[in-house]
């Protein structure tokens, strides 16, 4: 009776270090520690996913922007538009900020572009 209480406590510690060490899901981790954290994945709307592209289209069109301007990140989540990555001079993060904010179906702009 001992060697079987010992086995089946045994087993049950083994069993609750796996539980333990079991990854949870990102998406619920994101929803519980960064309810306001900027988005970090695409949106798989077709309303985000057509915003990205007519941003893209309109950033690429505008000759004055360097290269660099031209491939910064650009992420569309329910309206909510986040840019990152870095721009040559402050000239450029405003003229893509004006590009994004003129963006039919944009409800807010999260500019994180650096100048470097």
């Amino acid at each position: 009776m001992k060697k079987l209480l010992l086995a089946t406590a045994a087993m049950g510690f083994m069993l609750s270090a796996c539980e333990s060490n079991t990854p949870t899901s990102r998406s619920t981790e994101s929803t519980v520690t960064d309810r306001n954290a900027a988005p970090t994945i695409q949106a798989e709307k077709k309303s985000d996913l057509d915003i990205t592209q007519r941003i893209k289209k309109s950033i690429d069109d505008d000759k004055s922007l360097s290269p660099k301007a031209r491939n910064i990140k650009i992420l569309a989540v329910e309206g909510k538009v986040t840019l990152s990555g870095s721009v040559s001079s402050d000239q450029e993060k405003s003229t893509i900020a004006r590009i994004v904010k003129n963006t039919s179906g944009v409800k807010n702009v999260d500019n994180q572009l650096k100048v470097e």
